[in-house]
């Protein structure tokens, strides 16, 4: 199974010739890293709040009341804050056995269409 394609790097803001919007591709990559970061950081918070809810239930025979509606509503909205990070990158998960399956020029058809969020050129935004 072949990796996805990583976005490339936009060319830095101080290089001569670098486009106007570099510099703003810059600051939305940096955003993006610290989104991550966070993220998984929460993706931890929550994992430890669902092991406590489970000693809280079982073990002290007291659930917390509110600790399944956090982990929740926080897990959805890491999902809404996490997939465009995801689509940048190119890393959501896919099925390749069509693709795979088919002769190289449907296959390409295949994965031009699969990318609506590119433009032709097959370079992410």
């Amino acid at each position: 199974m072949n990796p996805a394609p990583r976005a490339e790097a936009a060319p830095a803001a101080t290089a001569p010739g670098a486009p106007p919007w570099a510099r703003g591709v810059r600051i939305v990559d940096r955003f993006n890293e610290a989104l991550l970061a966070f993220l998984a950081v929460t993706l931890g918070i929550l994992a430890l709040l669902a092991f406590a809810q489970v000693i809280a239930r079982y073990i002290i025979g007291a659930p917390l009341t509110w600790s399944e509606e956090v982990i929740r509503y926080a897990l959805i909205w890491s999902v809404f804050l996490g997939v465009g990070i995801g689509v940048r990158r190119g890393m959501l998960a896919s099925v390749e056995v069509v693709n795979a399956a088919l002769p190289p020029r449907p296959a390409r058809l295949l994965r031009w269409a699969s990318r609506p969020s590119r433009p032709p050129s097959g370079r992410s935004w």
